[in-house]
C-alpha cells in the first residue's frame, strides 16, 4: 500500500517541473536585441531568434513593410512594438511564446454633424 507521504514525495518533482515549465517567462524577460533597418519578415526571424519567441505574419504583403533598427535591452513585446510603430501592422499574442503580426483594424471614420 503506498502511503500518502510517499506519493508527495515522489510526484513533488514532477509538479514543480510543471509549474516551471508553465511559468511566463517568455516575453517578459528583457533581453540584449539588435536587429539592423529592413523588411519586416527579416526583423520577425532576426527578433525570433534573438527571443526565442515564434512570430508568424498572417498577411505575407506585411513581410516587406520597412522596419527600424531595434536596439537595447527589451523584452520581446516591447522590441516587437518598436518595429510596428507606425507600420499599420500590430503584434497579437497567440500562446504562451506565440506572436501573429497582422493588419492593424482601421479606425472607423467619426461621423458628420
Amino acid at each position: 500500500m503506498v502511503r500518502k507521504a510517499d506519493l508527495l514525495t515522489v510526484a513533488a518533482p514532477f509538479f514543480a517541473s510543471v509549474a516551471i515549465l508553465a511559468t511566463p517567462a517568455y516575453g517578459a524577460d528583457r533581453q540584449d536585441i539588435v536587429i539592423a533597418p529592413g523588411r519586416l519578415g527579416e526583423a520577425a526571424i532576426a527578433l525570433g531568434r534573438q527571443t526565442g519567441v515564434n512570430i508568424g505574419i498572417s498577411d505575407q504583403s506585411l513581410a516587406a513593410i520597412a522596419t527600424p533598427a531595434v536596439k537595447g535591452r527589451l523584452s520581446a513585446e516591447a522590441a516587437l512594438r518598436r518595429l510596428l510603430k507606425g507600420s499599420g501592422a500590430q503584434a497579437v499574442r497567440v500562446a504562451g511564446n506565440g506572436w501573429r503580426i497582422i493588419r492593424a483594424p482601421r479606425a472607423a471614420p467619426l461621423p458628420v454633424k
